[in-house]
């Protein structure tokens, strides 16, 4: 049985995807039943032969990719080859995984697009491009940011101290600063707290050093109330605090006051 997609449907996605009349290519419907699964898929086989299917259309990127690659290789002086690269590269960023997966597409997806914006950097496709290539560098940001995280979470201080400073130094401008640097100042004071008598003095020193360097670019953020008790404690550890153990408990009561606080605040916008 078939059937014609109603005015009103047709004209919904032209709306909605923001297209033509002359893009819209589901206009008419067909529906073939059949008893088995066997049957079902020879019948497919027999209208893709009566109608060759578009792989981009069927949403099938890896194949449609190739297509596009081969076509552009084929043509590079046709007119519509400019067209042809975008529609490449958007198959390789549909063709990408989410971030706790393996990033070498996401790689190959920015290497594509930094080359197009190269090369076509003002035509049309301008802000598509720039959007895509956002996501995929906030995807690897996220992606070493958690694994390093990993190591924190698996106590493993050490480690974790040099996962959080590779990110830095492989990317400075990675979206995660702000955290990163405060887990490389928590991360060293933790390896120094857990250090036998003798290597303390050193380790806290390494802790005071990241602290500083915490502070020195970032004067306010959630965890500098953290960082100074931390300090504090170090401070003491060295036998440099000036105050009294008093001035430690007090801020370490105000500093799990405000974190109650906070994770209240937190639990009251959820709801």
């Amino acid at each position: 049985e078939g059937r014609v997609k109603s005015v009103y449907s047709i004209y919904k996605k032209m709306y909605l995807k923001n297209k033509p009349f002359d893009e819209i290519y589901d206009i008419y419907s067909v529906r073939i039943i059949v008893q088995t699964v066997i049957e079902c898929y020879n019948v497919l086989g027999v209208i893709h032969d009566m109608f060759r299917p578009i792989p981009y259309r069927f949403k099938d990127y890896i194949t449609a990719e190739t297509n596009f690659t081969k076509f552009v290789t084929n043509f590079p002086r046709s007119p519509f080859a400019e067209e042809a690269r975008f529609l490449r590269i958007d198959c390789l960023y549909r063709s990408t995984y989410r971030y706790e997966l393996d990033q070498n597409p996401t790689r190959i997806a920015i290497g594509a697009i930094q080359e197009y914006q190269k090369d076509y950097g003002y035509n049309e496709h301008k802000e598509e491009c720039a959007a895509m290539l956002k996501d995929l560098n906030e995807r690897l940001d996220r992606k070493a940011y958690e694994a390093a995280r990993l190591y924190y979470n698996m106590e493993d201080y050490k480690a974790a101290r040099v996962a959080f400073r590779n990110i830095l130094k492989d990317n400075s401008d990675n979206i995660y600063r702000e955290d990163i640097l405060y887990y490389i100042a928590k991360s060293s004071y933790k390896y120094a707290q857990l250090s036998v008598a003798s290597k303390q003095k050193e380790r806290y020193m390494t802790f005071v050093d990241d602290y500083l360097n915490f502070i020195g670019e970032i004067q306010e953020s959630p965890y500098t109330r953290e960082l100074k008790l931390l300090y504090a404690k170090a401070q003491k550890a060295l036998g440099k605090y000036s105050g009294t153990d008093a001035d430690i408990d007090y801020k370490e009561k105000d500093f799990e006051k405000q974190r109650k606080l906070d994770k209240k605040k937190e639990t009251t916008q959820i709801k």
